[in-house]
């Protein structure tokens, strides 16, 4: 109800812009009302007070029951392009955008399956350059995987958690069960492996560092001390006659009980390539989700079935480039 009121205000003052935020956050139907909230938002947020919108998100992230919820208000309109660039550079948004504990893998995000982090997380003034030597390794150091429209190579990591260690894996190939990719599970694949070098380019290795910090708190994973990690760079490569295709095609869940999908580069023609969510008992898509900045990210757990849609072109060649990073405990992969 609170949002109809809302709608029908005259003047976009008369009411609190935190009240309506701190309603949202508490309301009883919360989720039947979070499309239609995001949606009015977005339609309000170059016509309100910046600071009234800045001060109500303020005070809402410092409210542990109803952080997640302002979170997501932030990363709806970050990852959506509903704001322009001269929010970035304020220091309220900056600060909780910052901060570690902006994105967190609580207990909101393990039941609804997979949330998005904006670029902003990841990206700051001194690693923003270094995005360009990421793209680089996209364009020269990938093989052809299965298929002349697909590219990938890989990097596997062990994580000891206790001495706070990453070092390269030994054995750096790569299994998934019939299960999770009845494409191409149940055999061992191996793909071109990634020179480590790449772990001192500065995004990557702050999404390295980030990802790692999330983890750490994830309560699912909290009693594993040895994690593996898996960092497959993929190119997803369509023209206007032939579409790319992701392994396995169609609703999944994966064997990893974590995976972030973090956007490095999406040409401009580029058609497809969305991400759908579907609900775990049904298969029914609830959601289609599309990455288009640089690093901004959707993570999922195994709460959800996933997918991603081919991949096409409007003209010429286009590119969708992506970093899947797993993360799973080390003896599941003992046999691998």
């Amino acid at each position: 109800m609170f949002l109809e009121s809302a709608k029908t205000m005259g003047h976009y003052n008369a009411w609190s812009w935190s009240d309506i935020l701190i309603r949202w956050c508490i309301e009883p139907s919360f989720e039947n009302n979070i499309v239609t909230f995001k949606h009015y938002v977005c339609s309000l947020a170059h016509k309100i007070s910046l600071n009234i919108l800045i001060n109500a998100i303020t005070y809402i992230n410092t409210t542990s029951k109803l952080k997640f919820k302002c979170n997501s208000i932030f990363s709806y309109l970050f990852v959506h392009e509903k704001i322009d660039n001269k929010w970035r550079n304020l220091t309220g948004i900056n600060e909780i955008l910052k901060n570690r504990n902006f994105y967190m893998l609580n207990q909101e995000f393990i039941k609804r399956g997979f949330g998005l982090i904006p670029s902003e997380y990841y990206v700051s003034d001194e690693n923003l350059p270094s995005i360009h030597d990421l793209r680089k390794i996209f364009d020269t150091e990938l093989e052809e995987d299965g298929s002349q429209f697909r590219k990938r190579a890989y990097l596997k990591l062990q994580w000891e958690r206790l001495k706070e260690q990453i070092q390269i894996a030994k054995n750096q190939a790569y299994f998934q069960t019939s299960n999770s990719n009845q494409v191409d599970g149940g055999k061992i694949r191996r793909f071109k492996i990634l020179n480590e070098y790449i772990l001192d380019i500065p995004i990557v290795r702050n999404i390295l560092e980030k990802n790692i910090s999330m983890i750490n708190a994830y309560s699912p994973l909290k009693s594993e001390n040895d994690l593996t990690i898996g960092m497959h760079f993929i190119r997803y490569q369509a023209n206007e006659n032939h579409a790319s295709y992701s392994s396995p095609d169609w609703l999944h869940q994966d064997d990893e009980p974590l995976v972030f999908v973090h956007l490095i580069n999406l040409s401009k023609t580029a058609l497809g390539g969305d991400n759908l969510i579907a609900d775990i008992d049904t298969k029914k898509v609830t959601h289609v989700l599309r990455l288009e900045n640089d690093i901004e990210t959707l993570v999922l757990n195994k709460n959800v079935y996933h997918a991603v849609t081919p991949l096409g072109s409007r003209k010429g060649i286009a590119f969708r480039d992506v970093i899947l990073f797993t993360i799973e405990p080390s003896q599941t992969q003992q046999h691998k």
